[in-house]
C-alpha cells in the first residue's frame, strides 16, 4: 500500500538516511509542489517569449495540472495528520 500513497518518505524510507521531525517534512513536501510548478510556468513562460503561443497550449501546463492532481493528496494528507486525537477510555471522549 505504501506504492499508492505516494509517500516517498515512506516508500523510500528517507527517514533512516536523514531524520527530520514534523516541521521539515511539511515545509518539503508543500514547496516542493510549488517550486516545480512555479518553474514549469517560467519555462512556458520563456517558450511564449521566444516562439509565441498562449499560456495554456503547452506541455508545462499539462504537466503543472497532472502534478498538482497527484501531489495534492500527499500535502494535504501531511498537512492534516498534524491534528491527532487524544482518546480517553474513561468517558469515551476524544479530543484534538
Amino acid at each position: 500500500m505504501k506504492v499508492f500513497a505516494l509517500d516517498f518518505f515512506e516508500l523510500f524510507n528517507i527517514a533512516c538516511a536523514h531524520p527530520m521531525d514534523y516541521k521539515a517534512r511539511l515545509y518539503i513536501i508543500t514547496l516542493t509542489p510549488i517550486g516545480l510548478t512555479a518553474a514549469a510556468i517560467l519555462i512556458r513562460a520563456a517558450t511564449m517569449a521566444a516562439w509565441g503561443g498562449t499560456m495554456l497550449e503547452g506541455y508545462s501546463i499539462k504537466f503543472i495540472t497532472t502534478f498538482i492532481f497527484i501531489a495534492l493528496p500527499l500535502c494535504a494528507t501531511t498537512a492534516c495528520s498534524a491534528f491527532s486525537c487524544d482518546d480517553y477510555d474513561d468517558d469515551n471522549l476524544s479530543f484534538m
